[in-house]
């Protein structure tokens, strides 16, 4: 099975959005950000995933692209850190949550927490 989906050229956009989350919380976040940018239509999740992705490998104005890219197509609007934390309950309903926190802590480097945002460059 993995090697098939290694290989596939044409993954559905489900499956590589769910490699690219599966990638980022192992802490492989090059092989999470391979993933994510080769997901057809990005919705507001792939961009999340990757804007988290490249935070987390320190790539600050690719991150902040993605998270651009959320703003502009999420309907969810301003996502601040309770709002984030009730998503991802929903979305990722983990017993564990040290997955959880370490998606959290992705999106706030990311810039994606809206009381959390980084401090800007003077």
């Amino acid at each position: 099975g993995q090697e098939a989906i290694r290989r596939s050229p044409l993954l559905p956009d489900g499956c590589l959005v769910s490699l690219g989350f599966t990638e980022y919380l192992a802490g492989r976040y090059e092989r999470a950000v391979a993933n994510f940018t080769r997901i057809t239509n990005m919705d507001e999740d792939s961009c999340a995933g990757l804007a988290a992705s490249y935070a987390q490998l320190g790539r600050q104005e690719d991150a902040a692209a993605a998270a651009a890219e959320f703003r502009k197509i999420s309907k969810r609007g301003p996502m601040t850190a309770a709002d984030w934390s009730s998503f991802l309950a929903t979305s990722m309903p983990f017993k564990d949550q040290k997955p959880v926190e370490h998606l959290h802590e992705g999106l706030e480097k990311a810039g994606l927490i809206s009381d959390h945002m980084p401090a800007a460059k003077a």
